[in-house]
């Protein structure tokens, strides 16, 4: 009896926990075919770009094959006109905009990234680049139909590595994390799942406690 009343337990925690479940599918966008990815609609001048063509030991391209798997990234070719702006658009529904990686691709400059539902605003965020290092910004922005890049206003190029890209202010993201088909509405916070636990276990202790 016990048993059965154990396994009726278990068979309504595991019912309870499906119903919290919060399935979805975490996709990371890296180019690495050479093109860009039909997962978004691009807006602005941007295209796939092979950064291990680039023999400039500084430029943005080799720092980001170099730092990420693989030598594709995606490349904004909006040279230097601040307030300019690449989005990317997701083709269908919605989607959460987990991380990116990016470097500036001749020089430093601070860009702002938003994150867009419907035409507005839901995030925004800075992040100042340059071209010898990556970026990874770490965002867990949620429900958005596509997020933008915009250029900066205070670029500085690094003649050091191209003497003759004094106004090319692009720069070149890679390893775009995103999700799609989450729900988040539905998802319990932790106290929720800890007082059904607890209620359940109260449930079966006097059950046994009737039984003795």
């Amino acid at each position: 009896m016990q048993s059965k009343f154990l396994k009726s337990i278990v068979a309504s925690l595991a019912i309870a926990l499906s119903s919290f479940a919060n399935a979805g599918l975490i996709t990371t966008i890296d180019f690495e075919n050479g093109s860009l990815d039909p997962i978004f609609n691009y807006s602005g001048n941007v295209s796939a770009l092979n950064g291990a063509t680039y023999f400039y030991d500084k430029s943005g391209y080799r720092t980001m094959a170099d730092g990420t798997i693989g030598v594709y990234g995606m490349v904004s070719y909006e040279y230097y006109y601040p307030g300019k702006t690449i989005e990317l658009a997701i083709t269908s529904g919605l989607f959460d905009l987990n991380s990116f990686k990016i470097a500036g691709s001749w020089g430093s400059q601070t860009v702002t990234v938003q994150g867009i539902n419907g035409g507005g605003v839901s995030y925004e965020t800075t992040v100042d680049i340059d071209n010898t290092q990556i970026d990874v910004l770490d965002l867990g922005w949620i429900n958005l139909t596509s997020f933008k890049i915009i250029h900066g206003n205070n670029f500085v190029a690094d003649l050091s590595v191209n003497a003759n890209c004094g106004g090319c202010g692009h720069f070149v993201i890679d390893d775009i994390v995103i999700g799609q088909g989450f729900d988040h509405t539905s998802v319990p916070e932790p106290s929720t799942l800890a007082i059904f636990a607890l209620g359940m276990i109260g449930l079966a202790s006097r059950r046994f406690k009737k039984q003795s």
